[in-house]
């Protein structure tokens, strides 16, 4: 075996272990990227599911009984009117901080619910919207269109409840 033999052999050795290097550091980044945009969209389904549970506690306040908040100011309330306005103050701050995060359609949709159950506080406009901000949200997080309408997803119970 010649000298030359013996440098080109060194040689692709040398590239083949640089390739392996170059290609398991692109992997690493690839995989870090990947890992990054996983944890973001738990996250930002995390807010937008707290959004969503706010929203329909200031459509019906009392629905705030079946999910454990954290929040103790809500058991402080005795009148339903003033726990409906704290979590409507609530959907509005939520709103405020979703523009750091959530897209435009989620946005809009938010300020269409907000819009709404300040100025009519009429429950069918109010659930409508309140799925339609859980669409643009369900699109945001999931990248793909939806074929489903609102109307099929609104309970009548919710309509009709004897609380309202």
């Amino acid at each position: 075996m010649s000298c030359i033999d013996t440098i080109i052999l060194a040689l692709i050795s040398l590239i083949s272990v640089f390739s392996g290097f170059v290609g398991f550091y692109i992997k690493y980044l690839l995989d870090q990227q990947n890992e990054t945009k996983l944890l973001n969209r738990r996250i930002t389904e995390d807010k937008y599911r707290i959004i969503l549970v706010h929203m329909l506690c200031a459509v019906e306040p009392m629905a705030a009984s079946y999910f454990s908040m954290d929040d103790p100011n809500i058991k402080t309330f005795t009148n339903r009117n003033k726990l409906q306005n704290y979590f409507i103050k609530k959907v509005i701050s939520y709103y405020y901080i979703a523009m750091l995060y959530a897209n435009d359609s989620v946005l809009k949709e938010m300020k269409k619910f907000i819009d709404l159950i300040e100025k009519q506080k009429k429950l069918k406009p109010l659930y409508h919207s309140l799925i339609e901000t859980a669409l643009a949200m369900r699109k945001d997080l999931w990248k793909k269109g939806i074929k489903i309408k609102v109307e099929d997803l609104i309970v009548l119970s919710d309509l009709t409840s004897q609380n309202h």
